[in-house]
């Protein structure tokens, strides 16, 4: 993996040194008359661009990962409040739910009253 990651960022420097060769050409650059025109090689416009966009990118990833780690923190509290307030209303259920019977694995047997209307509906 480290071959081939080494073998890329070769290509691209290849290709960034060739492209400045080839690219030395002066381009007179002005912005609506609020600088004053100056010139500058294409290869040195292009390197420059690509880094402003890299720059941008960058600041905006920044500011994205800020705002899911903030998220992510308040919605930890909040879990952890959730689960507070779910353990609290367990306790109460427990103390207010009767406790039931303890089975004995015997079978209940019938009254008299069930015995006799059972017998009278056969």
């Amino acid at each position: 993996m480290k071959l081939i990651k080494t073998l890329i960022v070769a290509v691209f420097f290849i290709v960034a040194i060739t492209f400045a060769l080839q690219n030395q050409q002066a381009v007179t650059l002005t912005y609506y008359g609020l600088i004053p025109p100056f010139s500058v090689p294409v290869f040195l416009l292009v390197f420059f661009s690509v880094l402003l966009g890299i720059l941008i990118a960058g600041f905006g990833d920044i500011y994205v990962r800020y705002s899911l780690r903030l998220r992510a923190r308040r919605c930890e509290k909040k879990l952890k409040t959730c689960e507070k307030e779910l353990e609290e209303l367990k306790q109460t259920r427990a103390a207010e739910t009767p406790a039931l019977p303890e089975t004995t694995g015997e079978t209940p047997q019938k009254t008299e009253g069930e015995a006799g209307a059972a017998d009278a509906a056969s």
